[in-house]
């Protein structure tokens, strides 16, 4: 850094500064520093794109003793530069980043800005979502949905941990089933957590019926032959728009047959 700013320097000086470095060394010693450029590229970001004022819009009738959105903003740059559990984020935000804003921070701070956020998640989501489709010019006609099942350790059901059909192959054991919608681009749309004895066509149906409010027009769904039934036809039909879904060439279908039977090129 000395020698970078010594260039800034008249020419006589800055071959002195230069000169003492290489005979002599610097006169003192880096033991230890702070990062603060990837923590301020994203903060700057965050602000850029409307999160800051999300979170204070709906802050503003409430009372926190701590700032909820920069301890929701220190969780995501910790998720973004190192990720890691609360508690070693907390450990980063206060040792090894320039973050002045989050001095104040302690660790029972994250969880109850969790907390927060779970309650401005719906809100979150699609605001999320339509500056992202308008940075990006995102194009959401064709929407490519799946699921998939994440299992738990432990022999007891709630309401949201239940046994069901298990993709990890372990129905003895409760489970909840994820869902992501992603455009073409690969760019998530939104994710759900649905209770474990879901059934893709339930699955299907609450997308549909939440993705309406996220402002796509017509959309064209693709998922894999892990939702073909009627069932799932269905539920595509009633909302509009199409479908592209996955079948097996093996499966003797009348829909495979007809498609085998046509000439030229298909998928």
């Amino acid at each position: 850094m000395i020698r970078a700013l010594s260039k800034l320097l008249p020419a006589n000086e800055a071959a002195e500064i230069t000169a003492m470095i290489e005979t002599s060394g610097l006169p003192f010693k880096v033991n230890w520093a702070k990062s603060g450029g990837g923590i301020y590229f994203l903060r700057q970001l965050w602000k850029s794109f409307g999160l800051k004022e999300f979170f204070e819009k709906r802050l503003k009738e409430r009372r926190f003793e701590m700032s909820v959105e920069v301890a929701i903003f220190a969780m995501v740059a910790g998720r973004t530069i190192a990720p890691d559990s609360k508690l070693s984020t907390y450990h980063w935000i206060k040792e090894e980043v320039y973050f002045p804003e989050g001095e104040g921070l302690e660790l029972h701070h994250f969880y109850r800005a969790m907390d927060f956020l779970v309650e401005v998640g719906d809100g979150l989501e699609k605001e999320i979502f339509k500056r992202v489709a308008n940075l990006f010019n995102l194009r959401v006609d064709l929407i490519l949905f799946d699921t998939t099942s994440v299992y738990f350790e432990t022999e007891e059901e709630d309401s949201l941990r239940k046994r069901g059909y298990s993709r990890d192959r372990r129905p003895d054991l409760p489970q909840v089933v994820v869902g992501l919608a992603v455009t073409r681009e690969g760019i998530p749309v939104n994710a759900w957590v649905f209770p474990g004895d879901t059934p893709d066509v339930k699955a299907v149906f609450r997308v549909q019926e939440e993705l309406r409010h996220f402002s796509v027009g017509r959309i064209i769904w693709v998922c894999d032959r892990g939702m073909v039934s009627e069932e799932t036809r269905v539920v595509f039909q009633r909302a509009g728009g199409g479908y592209i879904l996955g079948e097996r060439l093996r499966s003797g279908s009348e829909m495979v047959e007809e498609v085998l039977a046509t000439g030229g090129r298909y998928p």
